[in-house]
């Protein structure tokens, strides 16, 4: 049955990238959504300089 082992070899193939696809995507969503928070507290932080009254 050769036709089965390439069926077999194909699905166990497509779903490990499918997989590591995933994952990566997984990684590159957390990194845009970290890297996002630290720029909005960086604008956040630069806004409450802004407006800040100085005392002298």
């Amino acid at each position: 049955m050769p036709q089965l082992d390439l069926t077999l070899w194909i699905v166990n193939c497509t779903t490990n990238w499918t997989i590591i696809l995933l994952v990566l995507l997984m990684l590159n969503s957390s990194a845009l959504l970290s890297s996002n928070v630290i720029t909005t507290k960086l604008i956040n932080n630069t806004n409450q300089n802004e407006n800040q009254n100085w005392p002298w």
